[in-house]
Parts: C-alpha cells; structure tokens; sequence
C-alpha cells in the first residue's frame, strides 16, 4: 500500500499518503509547539511571583542583574530537582504527544525558551524599577528632578528635615536620605518641596536651624 501509519497520542493509527501523513504531522507538531511555548510563559510568569516574593532585590544586585543576567544562574525548569516539579513526561502529556516522541527534545527547547524569557524579562523590568527606570520606556522616572537639589517633605521631620534624593523606586516615590544621616526612606515624589542652597544648615541638615 503506497501510505504510512501514524499513531496520534490518543492511540488512533491511521493510515496516509506520504504527503498527507508530513502535513497532518506538521499541523501537529506546530500546534504542540504553541502549546509548550504557552505553558512556558504561564510557569514564567508564576515562578515570578515567587521569585519577587522571596528574594529582596538591592539597587546593586539590580544593576548587576542588568549588566548580566546570568549571575541569576536560574535552574532547568524541568530539572525535577524538586519534588513535584514540571517533567518532560508532564509536558508531553500536556502538549498531547508521548515521552519518546522524536520531537520531544524540540519541545522542551520550546518550553524552556518561553520560561525563561518571561521570568528574566519580568525580573529585569523589577530591577529596572528598583534603579527608577520606567522599563516601558527605558528612561528615568522624574528626570526633571534636581538630584543635586535639596528638598524637604511634610512626612519627614514634619518638614524640616534636609533631604536628599538617591534613587526611584517607581513613577510616584523616591528614596531619600537626610542631610547627614545615611539611612534611607521611601516617600512619595509629589509632596517634595525644593530647597534653596542656604535654605537649609548644611551641618545638622535642619531648616529650622539659627544657621540656615
């Protein structure tokens, strides 16, 4: 007979000519492709959630993530290093072929690629927002913002308190120290009022103070 037999992974074997058998396994293949790139980014995106939630990220550790990402040394997602991890024999199930499909290796690839490019993607834009970068766009939050300025804030110090920004951490707050104190605060960018340069003592950093 001038055709060949396929067995789909509901176990229904079917008989094609040769052309018919290459488009029917192409469909296929392309669709359990879409599918494992899906499922990718759906575990991405969670493992994120996780990620973002048990590692606190420094703005030194989130500019040296984004000079290099590899220093993260993130695991195979299908390693199975853990107890009720993701397997190769899950995703074969899931994609609807059998372990020891000849495309089996390609679809791991596919999966992997798709995991790993959501989960970096969304670590760098958090790291890009811990260094006041909108990673919409690629620039600075508030670059109009003086850094070099003074500023002071009614919630710090009840306003008199000389402050001095350090860093953004999103579009609406800034991190900020007090004039001669390196501890940092988090407040929000709006309430900032300018300081003029001999608004301020630049000793004990006051506004109040007989010197300023």
């Amino acid at each position: 007979m001038n055709g060949t037999t396929w067995h789909t992974h509901g176990g229904d074997s079917r008989c094609y000519s040769t052309h018919e058998h290459s488009e029917e396994r192409t469909m296929t293949l392309d669709r359990a492709m879409e599918m494992a790139a899906e499922i990718g980014t759906t575990h991405g995106r969670n493992n994120l959630s996780w990620w973002l939630g048990d590692f606190a990220i420094s703005r030194k550790r989130a500019q040296e993530i984004l000079d290099d990402p590899g220093i993260l040394e993130l695991r195979s997602p299908l390693s199975g290093e853990w107890a009720g991890d993701y397997l190769m024999s899950d995703l074969a199930r899931d994609v609807g072929v059998t372990p020891d499909d000849d495309e089996i290796d390609t679809l791991c690839r596919v999966y992997e690629d798709a995991y790993f490019s959501t989960l970096i993607d969304g670590i760098e834009r958090e790291c890009m927002r811990e260094l006041g970068i909108d990673p919409e766009t690629g620039e600075p939050y508030h670059s109009d913002l003086d850094l070099s300025a003074r500023y002071r804030h009614p919630r710090i110090g009840h306003g008199d308190d000389a402050l001095r920004i350090v860093g953004f951490t999103g579009e609406h707050t800034c991190i900020v120290v007090r004039v001669g104190d390196d501890r940092e605060e988090t407040i929000t960018v709006t309430d900032l009022e300018p300081l003029s340069e001999d608004g301020y003592c630049a000793g004990c950093g006051l506004v109040s103070c007989p010197c300023a």
